[in-house]
């Protein structure tokens, strides 16, 4: 996936944070509802889940902090 300029960050943030905030169970009843509302955004935003989620299962944001306390 190419890097998002600010202003597709700042349009997709939003709905990115509002998903990850919903249990897994309720994910896919709302990103339904957001194909139909916003078909322009849905494949990026499935693509940042999809990155959150390997990012996720990786431990990356515990690597960092690990790495960050050695300072």
């Amino acid at each position: 996936m190419a890097a998002l300029n600010p202003e597709q960050w700042r349009v997709l943030s939003p709905f990115l944070d509002q998903v990850l905030c919903l249990p897994e169970n309720e994910r896919q009843a709302w990103l339904h509802s957001f194909r139909t509302q916003r078909p322009d955004l849905v494949d990026t935003l499935l693509q940042l889940l999809e990155n959150h989620r390997e990012l996720s299962a990786d431990h990356f944001l515990n690597s960092c902090r690990a790495t960050s306390s050695l300072h």
